[in-house]
Formats: C-alpha cells, sequence, structure tokens
C-alpha cells in the first residue's frame, strides 16, 4: 500500500464536482498534480500506469502526479461494462510525499459521505467564486477532508475485531442475510473495501465464505434430518431451489437428492 504524508508542503490547485455525460470515459493524460478522487454515487474505471482502478460510492483513491492515467476505450476490453455513470468530488493538489511506510493516509480507503459533504459543498462554492484568492482557506478545505479520511482508518486491532465480528455474524445469520452488501451495509463499510480486509484475514472472500457456510449446514440437514430439499434450501438462505441446486452442485459435484436422508421432494 502506498500512503501520502504532508512533509512536502501540500496546496489546492482545484476542486469539483463531477458527473459524467453517457459513453463518457476517463481522460488519457500524465498530469502534474495528484488528484483526491471521492466516489458519491456510479462506478468510476480508469487504468494507472496499467492497472485498472475501480471506485464505487464510499470509497476515495489518491491519483498521484506523473503517472499515466487511461479511461476504458482507450484500451481493447475483454469485456464490457454496462455501469451507472459516475459521480465524483475531485481535489487537485500540489505537494505532499507517497512512500510505503505506514506514515500517512493510504492512497485508497472508504469515508462517510455525510462527513465530508459539508466541507466539500463549502470548498466547491469557494472555488469557483472568482473572488475568492484565499489560499489559507482554500487548502484547509483540502486538509479537513484529509483529516477525516485519516480519523476513518480503522487500527490493525480494531479491524481485527471488526473482521470477526462480520464472521459471527455470517455464521448466526447466513439464512436471513440477502447479498454481501447487506454485511457492508449492517457495518458501515463500503463492500468492495470491506471484501478486500475479509480476504487479508481469511484468505476468502465475504461471497464465498457466505457460500460455504449455507453450504456445510445444506449438506448436515440433507445427512441428519429429514427435511425436504426445499425446506433445506429455504433454511440455509435460498427462496429459490434452482439457485440453491446450482450452487450445492458447483460445490460438492453432486446432487442435494444424491445425499438426502429425507423423501426427496422439493
Amino acid at each position: 500500500m502506498i500512503y501520502l504524508s504532508d512533509s512536502v508542503p501540500m496546496a489546492l490547485k482545484l476542486c469539483a464536482m463531477k458527473r459524467f455525460e453517457a459513453n463518457e470515459f476517463h481522460i488519457i493524460r500524465i498530469y502534474a498534480y495528484s488528484v483526491l478522487i471521492l466516489m458519491l454515487d456510479g462506478v468510476l474505471r480508469f487504468y494507472e500506469d496499467g492497472n485498472l482502478v475501480t471506485l464505487t460510492p464510499g470509497e476515495y483513491y489518491i491519483q498521484r502526479a506523473g503517472l499515466l492515467q487511461e479511461g476504458l476505450n482507450a484500451r481493447r476490453q475483454d469485456r464490457e461494462y454496462h455501469d451507472p455513470p459516475p459521480v465524483y468530488f475531485f481535489m487537485e493538489f500540489q505537494g505532499g510525499e507517497y512512500s510505503e511506510t505506514r506514515l500517512g493516509l493510504p492512497i485508497r480507503g472508504s469515508f462517510q459521505p455525510a462527513a465530508v459533504m459539508p466541507i466539500i459543498s463549502a470548498c466547491e462554492a469557494a472555488c469557483t467564486d472568482r473572488r475568492c484568492t484565499n489560499t489559507f482557506l482554500m487548502d484547509s478545505y483540502m486538509y479537513r477532508v484529509l483529516s477525516e479520511l485519516y480519523v476513518n482508518i480503522p487500527d490493525g486491532k480494531q479491524v481485527s475485531n471488526l473482521l470477526s465480528m462480520v464472521k459471527k455474524h455470517i455464521d448466526s445469520e447466513y439464512s436471513s442475510i440477502s447479498n454481501v452488501q447487506d454485511i457492508a451495509h449492517r457495518f458501515g463499510y463500503n463492500v468492495d473495501h470491506l471484501t478486500k480486509l475479509f480476504i487479508r484475514k481469511y484468505r476468502v472472500s465475504l461471497y464465498q465464505y457466505l457460500k460455504n457456510v449455507r453450504m456445510d449446514h445444506a449438506m448436515w440437514l440433507l445427512q441428519n434430518t429429514g427435511m425436504s430439499l426445499s425446506q433445506i434450501a429455504r433454511s440455509v438462505g435460498y427462496d429459490n431451489y434452482s439457485s440453491f441446486y446450482r450452487m450445492f452442485v458447483g460445490t460438492y459435484r453432486t446432487s442435494p437428492r444424491s445425499v438426502s436422508r429425507g423423501p426427496g421432494r422439493k
């Protein structure tokens, strides 16, 4: 992970809200300034020095100065994306220092929109008012946003405790969880960011772990109860039997009926 520190003085150059039009893409550029992106809606995808970056609401990302950035239209894609148009607030700034030491703000993470919206609204209003030449005021908005992002970073122990709670929640509530977005929403995290943290600790994604828990319980019920196949499917969180069947066969390479002690009927 790369971290931004203010060991080199920083100065805000421009800030604004950006809303993509239909079929609009990120521009191709090597930019002189770093750019903080605060995602508010939709999905933004671009390449940075050849690496695909995907941002969703509630995530922030800092594009570092001097790196090549390309929109998806600049490359031949293996698949087409049908994402909702991105809406984000950006701050272009000069200065700052980047390193891999854990001193400063990670260049990617999550944020609470409600905490930063008053700041970025005031910043945008001041930036668009050409009479405002108070650089101290403009820089203060930037530092207030960066401070909000920084205080939202949990330390290692907090992350570990959070992930333990997420795991226990899945273990106990697997039958009522609709999707992994529900899990992330419950704990106040962006789903992609929470998934990355979960993988880092447990070496499995949220989706895969939820599926594994459901399949383990389904196998136990099939082998140890007389419940019907449809009852078992519902009891582990699948209202649609066909979805349960596909997941079971994909996991165990055999059908639920072949291991069932029950009547074998839906």
